[in-house]
């Protein structure tokens, strides 16, 4: 009977999935001149609860699905032609306050409000909701702890991004040294700044992160000199 209800659920999830999709191509096909970029997620806009009994025991599935919407929009090259901050941000926090178990949504969606809308406040919320989904990642809260460091921002707040991320399960060594000298210093030299990016290598859409990240280093003005005697 268990194994009935869960092929039922299964078939009722891909169900709705399938009609979300239609729905899309039809309206796609049909209405094209009205066409827009950045959309919710389907049921996106529902109590988290009543996600959850939608889904019947396969909420995996629907994160699956609705991080995948997400993530399509994100990539779009000419994004910040085609939409706002605003608008970019509902749509990602309409899938992110459910916080699905994917660190490659809390990732991307971070950078792309950071660097591409030059919106690092919003960015804040969206890392808040993947470290209550995933508390034992450690490159959400160092990401946002990179992007207060790139960004000039309070080097206090980098830091204890930074020593989050250093008590993270199976984070590198390096990231308490990094934390430390954000703390004692507040800068971090190239080569911690290299192996933070490098950090992103491994995730679903890592490359572009790495290598919009880097242009912005090749960019960023020099650390200061530490005081005479002080050695790094």
């Amino acid at each position: 009977m268990n194994h009935l209800r869960q092929i039922l659920g299964l078939i009722l999830v891909l169900t709705i999935f399938g009609a979300c999709i239609q729905i899309g191509t039809k309206s796609g096909q049909l209405e094209r001149k009205a066409w827009k970029l950045v959309t919710v997620a389907p049921l996106s806009a529902l109590n988290t609860n009543l996600i959850n009994v939608i889904t019947l025991g396969h909420r995996g599935l629907y994160d699956d699905f609705a991080t995948i919407w997400t993530i399509q929009f994100l990539a779009e090259s000419k994004l910040t032609q085609k939409t706002n901050s605003d608008e970019i941000y509902a749509a990602i926090d309409s899938v992110t306050r459910h916080h699905p178990r994917i660190e490659a949504l809390y990732l991307l969606a971070c950078f792309t409000l950071a660097e591409d809308f030059k919106r690092i406040d919003r960015c804040e919320k969206i890392s808040a909701d993947g470290m209550i989904a995933l508390p034992n990642s450690f490159r959400i809260p160092m990401m946002q702890g990179l992007m207060a460091t790139l960004d000039g921002q309070d080097h206090l707040k980098a830091a204890a991004y930074y020593h989050m991320a250093a008590k993270a399960p199976g984070s590198p060594k390096y990231l308490t040294s990094a934390a430390n000298k954000l703390t004692e210093k507040g800068y971090l030299d190239g080569q911690e700044l290299n192996d933070s990016v490098n950090m992103f290598r491994e995730i679903p859409g890592g490359s572009k992160i790495i290598e919009l990240m880097r242009e912005r280093l090749q960019n960023r003005e020099p650390a200061p000199a530490p005081p005479s005697g002080d050695s790094l």
